[in-house]
């Protein structure tokens, strides 16, 4: 979107604004471009005049001084973080996960707590009793005892550490269906379980404290995304390797699948 309103504004022809990525669902042309929706919903373009080939129109990306050129190169990734922004307004508003901030951080109320199993560790109790990624610890119980519902992941670790070696009945959730494991938690382990676990939750900030929360989230994540690509170049022109953490098509799919899990606010 950013990319074709700059465009618009310095009179450059835009040939076709789409969303997403072919192959194309529906198409329509309306005065000098053609507007589509595509069936690969991850981003979208703009086709421009001169963008790809010289052309010696008035209209042509390509004649446009550099300054404008610029100006609409840029202008894309500016609207993408006006975007989120505006998203994540919204989001902390009405209640949302922190995207990378600790949820402790974040000046208001929580909502919703859930403990969300981030690896299993092999041949551990965890992978025994079938335990997955993105599975949500609910409660545990052993005999004789009451049962505990979980509200932190400090709860989870202070539990299976003090009941090693000791039977338990762990319930847990997966695709918002309530199951249970019987599991033995292991003695020989720093990790009694055999899970690596995250804290997930939910937190709402007043309407007025919404927009400076959710520009500090953004900092935070193109910070995040800096360091990354530092030692992304760094590896690649040092060792000539690309890092195992870069994915192309199949990664997207999982973590957008990662995603829809996490909530709707957080696949925007």
């Amino acid at each position: 979107m950013g990319h074709f309103i700059a465009a618009k504004l310095a009179k450059i022809k835009v040939e076709e604004f789409a969303f997403g990525f072919p192959p194309r669902i529906w198409s329509k042309k309306k005065g000098e471009t053609v507007y589509a929706i595509n069936a690969i919903p991850i981003g979208g373009y703009v086709k421009m005049l001169g963008e790809l080939e010289e052309s010696q129109s008035k209209r042509s990306f390509s004649q446009k001084k550099p300054g404008t050129r610029a100006m609409v190169s840029v202008a894309g990734v500016l609207m993408n973080v006006v975007l989120a922004w505006l998203i994540l307004t919204i989001g902390f508003a009405i209640g949302m996960s922190p995207l990378v901030s600790s949820p402790d951080s974040i000046p208001g109320k929580k909502l919703s707590t859930s403990i969300i199993v981030a690896g299993v560790e092999s041949k551990s109790v965890a992978e025994i009793a079938s335990l997955q990624s993105g599975d949500r610890l609910i409660s545990a119980s052993s005999p004789g005892e009451q049962k505990t519902v979980f509200s932190s992941a400090s709860e989870v670790t202070a539990y299976t550490d003090s009941h090693e070696g000791k039977k338990v009945d762990l319930v847990y959730a997966r695709d918002d269906q309530q199951k249970l494991a019987e599991v033995t938690l292991a003695t020989d382990s720093s990790t009694p379980l055999g899970v690596s676990i995250v804290e997930d939750s939910a937190v709402r900030t007043a309407w007025y404290f919404a927009p400076i929360v959710a520009f500090r989230e953004i900092s935070r994540i193109i910070g995040i995304n800096f360091v990354f690509l530092k030692s992304f170049f760094t590896q690649l022109f040092s060792h000539g390797e690309i890092s195992k953490d870069v994915g192309g098509p199949v990664a997207i799919y999982i973590f957008t699948g990662m995603a829809v899990k996490a909530g709707t606010m957080v696949v925007l």
